[in-house]
C-alpha cells in the first residue's frame, strides 16, 4: 500500500482517531434509551444514524437487545456475475489493509450484497471475540438482521458509515465501533457489496472513511464503465429490433426499469423512455406505471440470469384499457451477462422456450404515519397531509412541506411514492408527485393536459404530463 493511500487504522496522531468524547457518548446513550421505548427522537443523534434507528424500529423491528447477529439462510443466495467480481475486488482490498487491522485489534470483513459475511481477518483475539457475537462468515449484518451497524446501514446508505459504541441499533454491539461501505451498481443503484472495518472496545483512525472511498475508487470505475457498455449495446439491440417489429416495443435495464420504447410502446405502457443524454442520467432511466409490469420485468430478470436462453410472456393489465395485454420478454445477453430485457409482442420476440409469468402480490407496508426529511444536518418528521408535493432531481428527492422544504433521505421519487401509497399522492408527472388534498385550483393546458396550483404554495404551478392526464381525471371525476 503506498504513502499516499494510508492505511484506515494506522496512524501516530492518537487524537485523529475516531473516539467521541464522553459528553457526545452520553448524549446518544440517553437518545438511545429513550428512543427504543419509542419516543421519538429528532436531534442529538447523527442524521445518518437515526434515520437508520427509524428503519430498525419501526420499518424493520429489529430487537434493540439483540446480542448476537442471526444465522444466513441455508439457500445460497443468488448471485450476479458482477456480484462476484465486486466481491472478489472487495476481497483483495480486504487482504491487503489485513496486516494493519490486525496490529491494531480490528478485523476487516467483506459482505454480499444482502449483508452476508463471506470473508473475516484480522487479529485473532478479535475475530475469537467477533465469533461470540457472529460478527463473521455465515452470518447476516443487514440492517434488518442486526439494526444500526457499518456495513449493514452502509448497504442502506449512498455513503461511507461510520457506527460507534451506542450509535448501534442493538445493546449487544455497544462496544464495537464500525465503518462500513458499499459498492452499488451505478445502472440500477443496487449494492452488490460491502467492505467493513471493525473494532472491538477501541477506536478507529480519523481517516478511515476517506481511505474507503479511495480504496474502491477504482472498482466504481470499472462498474460505470461497464454500465456505459451495457447502454449502448441496449441501444443497439433495441434499434435491430424496433427496424422489424410489428407491435410494441419497449428495452428495460436489470433494475426494471425502461430506457428506449417505439411510439405503440409509449403509448400503451404510459411511459416516455426517452433515452439518457449521457452517462451521468443512466440510473434515471423510467419505471413503470404499473406495479405489475415492473414485477413482471423484475421476474424476467430473475428468470434469465437462471438460464442465458430463458424467455417468457405475461398477460398484463395496463391502466385505461378493458383487455388485458399480452407481453412478451426477452433477455438481452453480453458475454453471458443480462445486461437488460426486451418487452415487446411474442411474435417479434422469439425464445427457444416461454415461461409463463404471474405477477406476485405485492407486500405493502403499512401508512406511513410520518415521513423523514432532512434540513442541513437536522432530522424532522412530518406528517403526510403537511406534504404539498415532492419533486425529483435527478435521483434526490425534495419535499414542498408546511415546514418548508425538506430533502428525502432515501433515493429516488418511485421509492418515496411506495412510501406514501394510499395517502392521497399521485404521480402527475416523471418529476413530481402531488397531494391531491392541497390541490387548490386546476388549469387547463394544451392537448387535454392540466397545471395545478396547490395550497400554501408560492411557487410556480405543478404540470400533469398528457400521459398521466387520463387517471388525474379519473381521480378527480373530471
Amino acid at each position: 500500500m503506498t504513502r499516499a493511500r494510508r492505511s484506515p487504522v494506522t496512524t501516530t496522531d492518537r487524537t485523529a482517531r475516531h473516539q467521541r468524547p464522553r459528553t457526545e457518548e452520553s448524549v446518544t446513550a440517553s437518545a438511545w434509551e429513550r428512543f427504543v421505548t419509542g419516543e421519538d427522537v429528532t436531534d442529538g443523534v447523527r442524521p445518518e444514524i437515526l434515520m437508520s434507528w427509524y428503519r430498525c424500529r419501526d420499518e424493520y423491528e429489529v430487537d434493540p437487545w439483540r446480542e448476537r447477529a442471526a444465522a444466513a439462510p441455508d439457500e445460497e443466495q443468488a448471485h450476479s456475475l458482477e456480484d462476484d467480481v465486486v466481491v472478489a475486488q472487495l476481497g483483495g482490498v480486504a487482504k491487503s489493509v489485513e496486516p494493519d487491522v490486525s496490529a491494531l485489534d480490528g478485523l476487516v470483513a467483506v459482505t454480499d450484497s444482502v449483508g452476508r459475511i463471506l470473508v473475516a481477518w484480522g487479529d485473532r483475539q478479535t475475530l475469537h471475540r467477533a465469533e461470540e457475537q457472529h460478527l463473521g462468515p455465515r452470518y447476516t449484518w443487514s440492517e434488518q438482521m442486526a439494526g444500526t451497524n457499518g456495513m449493514g446501514t452502509a448497504l442502506e446508505n449512498h455513503e461511507p458509515t461510520l457506527v460507534t459504541g451506542r450509535e448501534h441499533w442493538c445493546a449487544g454491539f455497544h462496544d464495537w465501533t464500525c465503518a462500513g461501505i458499499a459498492i452499488r451498481d451505478p445502472l440500477t443503484d443496487r449494492p452488490l457489496g460491502a467492505l467493513n472495518i471493525s473494532s472491538y472496545k477501541g477506536p478507529l483512525a480519523g481517516n478511515v472513511l476517506p481511505w474507503m472511498k479511495e480504496a474502491v475508487r477504482g472498482i466504481e470505475a470499472e462498474l460505470q464503465v461497464s454500465a456505459l457498455r451495457a447502454f449502448t449495446q441496449l441501444t443497439v439491440v433495441f434499434r435491430e429490433h424496433a427496424a422489424r417489429a410489428h407491435g410494441p416495443l419497449a428495452i428495460a435495464d436489470n433494475a426494471g426499469r425502461f430506457l428506449l420504447a417505439n411510439q405503440e410502446a409509449q403509448d400503451l405502457l404510459g411511459i416516455s423512455a426517452s433515452a439518457p443524454a449521457d452517462h451521468a442520467r443512466l440510473g434515471q432511466a423510467e419505471p413503470p406505471r404499473s406495479a405489475e409490469l415492473k414485477d413482471l420485468l423484475l421476474q424476467a430478470v430473475q428468470g434469465a440470469r437462471r438460464d442465458r436462453s430463458w424467455g417468457g410472456f405475461a398477460q398484463v393489465q395496463l391502466h385505461g384499457m378493458q383487455a388485458e395485454l399480452e407481453v412478451a420478454f426477452q433477455a438481452v445477453l453480453s458475454e453471458e451477462r443480462v445486461i437488460g430485457i426486451l418487452v415487446g409482442v411474442r411474435d417479434d420476440l422469439r425464445c427457444a422456450e416461454s415461461e409463463r409469468l404471474v405477477s406476485r402480490p405485492r407486500l405493502r407496508r403499512g401508512p406511513a404515519p410520518r415521513l423523514i426529511g432532512l434540513r442541513g444536518n437536522r432530522l424532522l418528521l412530518v406528517a403526510p397531509r403537511e406534504v404539498r408535493f415532492a419533486e425529483a432531481s435527478g435521483s434526490t428527492v425534495w419535499l414542498e412541506t408546511d415546514q418548508g422544504r425538506l430533502r428525502v433521505p432515501q433515493r429516488g421519487i418511485g421509492n418515496f411514492e411506495e412510501r406514501v401509497e394510499g395517502q392521497g399522492f399521485l404521480r402527475v408527472h416523471r418529476r413530481y408527485l402531488v397531494n391531491l388534498g392541497r390541490v387548490r385550483e386546476i388549469a387547463v393546458r394544451a392537448k387535454g393536459s392540466y397545471w395545478l396550483f396547490l395550497e400554501g404554495a408560492e411557487r410556480a404551478p405543478i404540470p400533469v404530463s398528457r400521459r398521466c392526464a387520463a387517471e388525474f381525471r379519473t381521480l378527480l371525476g373530471l
